[in-house]
């Protein structure tokens, strides 16, 4: 943080992140981008260490929504 350029970048990041429902390390956000606005849509989010079945199941939900 003693770079003001750098400052600013996290900032914003904690910003962004604030904006989109974050609120515990880890946080993962799941969701499916328009290729043409670069907008992201968020589907779901897991919060915290899950095992890899919940992943799996994030995951395939956001397959199907996308076909």
């Amino acid at each position: 943080l003693d770079d003001e350029a750098t400052a600013v970048k996290i900032k914003k990041d904690l910003a962004d992140g604030r904006r989109a429902g974050v609120k515990v390390t880890p946080t993962f956000l799941f969701g499916v981008a328009d290729s043409k606005t670069s907008r992201v849509t968020i589907f779901d989010k897991i919060e915290g260490a899950e095992d890899y079945s919940h992943f799996k199941a994030v995951l395939d939900h956001l397959i199907a929504i996308a076909q």
